[in-house]
């Protein structure tokens, strides 16, 4: 039973860090992809904004997707779909 909980807590930290990475990078990264892809800082505003909606909008449909599906496969899609972000 304790190795069973054990894989849960690791799997439960994987998966915080694999949905939360993606923003602290993107605000530690965009200088060089500004540069990289000759864009103007209102970018950032835009895609930033974007962000805030679709989050907004998955928590509201939270309660909704886990009457249909299980919350292990929604954690797992959800760190899939980050990762192929």
């Amino acid at each position: 039973m304790k190795l069973k909980a054990l894989l849960l807590l690791i799997v439960i930290y994987i998966s915080f860090i694999a949905l939360g990475l993606p923003d602290a990078l993107l605000g530690s990264a965009w200088n060089l992809i500004r540069m990289d892809l000759n864009t103007s800082l209102e970018t950032l505003g835009i895609m930033t904004v974007t962000v805030y909606i679709f989050s907004i909008l998955s928590t509201f449909n939270a309660p909704r997707l886990l009457r249909l599906f299980k919350t292990k496969w929604i954690t797992f899609i959800s760190v899939l779909a980050t990762g192929t972000g």
